[in-house]
């Protein structure tokens, strides 16, 4: 399996790969391709094995140099570099193992799912292949060398996961990532147009394999990055211009709040009675219309020339056959779910979703006066004690705290996996409001329920009545700045459950 290497644009303009394999300098922003060291012979020269060169000596053509990155050709040191491995070389070998390629006959768990099913109706010569294989785009940025990591290894443990590209640091590419994923895509419009010999060894025949991105999975910000992910007022991955948001003049943000449209009619919750927990308001509308589907999103966008990065393209045909063509992270989910929670019961500064601010929220909203905070007269404000706050008591009871200073801290995304999976609910008996500690169990359950590895079809739709209620009872429990995009991706989570089979199939470490 060979890698490649890719020089590229300083400022992430171009990769020298095609028709700018031989540039020496970007044709858009005019950064030289490789480093400068005045040192050397003009800008061509550069250091080998860390020893400088003196201006009388030409490179010895016999060492080697075996550092990635550096153009044995010219012997100079490329100011970025992309390593792309390329998949098609990966699948070759695993058809070349019989004991894998007897492997690849078979279906797995996400067949179940609709999203599967309603390809292989429309693409039945795709589907009729059991060894055409459904990718999964992953992307996400790492530190190799953060405080808490004394050995890295960013090759990937699972057998079936494969590493195809690595972006060098240390600035992050940002919107200018499609740029990056050229010679990728280029590879899977390669498998699914047009597909590739290879030799099955179970069977010792060729045949041509095809594939195709069946889904992708990234972190909230990375949407945005990716693909022109709205933000903002319309957030939402799945309601897109359905979504309703409202601006916190206290907090400074945009929250997402209206859950009781995603109760079924005549919930109790919907009665005038509740505005006072909820935003005031009377809230009578219905469930939103799904409206992330690749159908929808490709209508929005056939006609849009856009301005991308740092050059100039026209919209790509989608697949526009996709249910859920983008999903929810729920490792990431889970992860900003529970450090909002736990950071806003432990009322850890600079991290709570409750404050002066968020209590000025409740003023400007009218609700809820029993929390209005209440001045002393002195420019200072004291805020009256919320069912969610905890006392020192409850903190020291609470298990997953620092006893030095009552604070939580230092936890990575499994760490918050494993608190909010197991621990969570054990810790949280502690909190005497009856209410809130009844609400937070139920959060963990459902969390609990959709990480299952089998799911029954027919609990789905009861699942998802649990889910929306539950998110009401949260909102009834804490203050409106807790309830940013996070929470309310919540709510689509058994619809993605239902497109793609079991979440495990479908998290960012999956």
């Amino acid at each position: 399996m060979g890698v490649e290497r890719i020089h590229a644009c300083l400022n992430h303009c171009i990769l020298y790969r095609g028709k700018y394999e031989n540039l020496d300098k970007c044709p858009t922003c005019g950064a030289g391709r490789y480093k400068r060291n005045d040192i050397f012979q003009g800008d061509d020269e550069a250091f080998t094995n860390g020893k400088k060169r003196k201006k009388n000596d030409a490179p010895d053509p016999s060492e080697e140099d075996t550092c990635l990155g550096i153009d044995e050709k010219k012997r100079r040191i490329p100011a970025l570099v992309m390593w792309y491995l390329n998949p098609i070389d990966r699948l070759r070998r695993i058809f070349a193992n019989p004991a894998i390629a007897k492997l690849m006959q078979k279906l797995s768990h996400p067949a179940d799912a609709t999203q599967w099913q309603r390809f292989n109706e429309l693409y039945p010569e795709f589907a009729k292949d059991p060894r055409n294989v459904r990718f999964v785009l992953i992307t996400d940025g790492m530190n190799p060398f953060g405080e808490r990591n004394s050995t890295h290894s960013t090759w990937p443990k699972r057998k079936y996961t494969m590493l195809c590209g690595l972006i060098q640091g240390p600035k992050q590419p940002g919107i200018d990532i499609d740029v990056f994923l050229e010679p990728l895509m280029e590879d899977m419009a390669k498998l699914w147009n047009d597909g590739v010999k290879m030799t099955d060894s179970l069977i010792k025949k060729d045949f041509t394999f095809r594939g195709m991105i069946l889904t992708t999975i990234n972190d909230y910000p990375a949407n945005f990055s990716l693909f022109g992910q709205i933000k903002g007022k319309k957030g939402c991955l799945s309601c897109l211009d359905a979504m309703t948001s409202m601006y916190l003049n206290g907090s400074k943000k945009v929250v997402y709040t209206k859950y009781r449209r995603f109760l079924v009619e005549g919930h109790r919750y919907r009665r005038r009675q509740f505005n006072n927990h909820f935003d005031g308001k009377d809230e009578k509308c219905s469930v939103p219309r799904r409206r992330h589907d690749s159908k929808h999103v490709f209508d929005m966008v056939k006609k849009i020339n856009i301005v991308y990065g740092k050059k100039i393209k026209r919209t790509k045909p989608l697949l526009k056959d996709l249910e859920v063509p983008h999903a929810i992270d729920c490792m990431h989910l889970k992860k900003n779910v529970f450090d909002s929670t736990i950071c806003t019961l432990m009322d850890v500064k600079g991290k709570t979703k409750d404050g002066l601010k968020s209590r000025r929220d409740l003023v400007n909203m009218k609700i809820r006066s029993e929390l209005h905070p209440v001045e002393q007269g002195n420019g200072k404000f004291m805020l009256p004690v919320a069912s969610f706050n905890l006392t020192s008591a409850e903190k020291r009871e609470l298990s997953l705290v620092s006893m030095k200073d009552l604070s939580i801290s230092g936890y990575n995304a499994h760490d918050c996996h494993m608190m909010m999976m197991v621990f969570l609910a054990i810790a949280i008996r502690v909190i005497n409001p009856a209410f809130v500690r009844t609400v937070v169990t139920r959060m963990v359950y459902f969390f609990n329920k959709i990480s299952q590895k089998e799911i029954r079809k027919d609990e789905l739709d009861s699942l998802q009545e649990f889910c929306t209620e539950t998110m009401a009872q949260l909102k009834m429990c804490f203050s409106p700045s807790f309830f940013d995009i996070m929470p309310h991706l919540i709510v689509h989570m058994v619809d993605q459950i239902r497109a793609l089979g079991p979440v495990y199939l479908h998290e960012m470490w999956a």
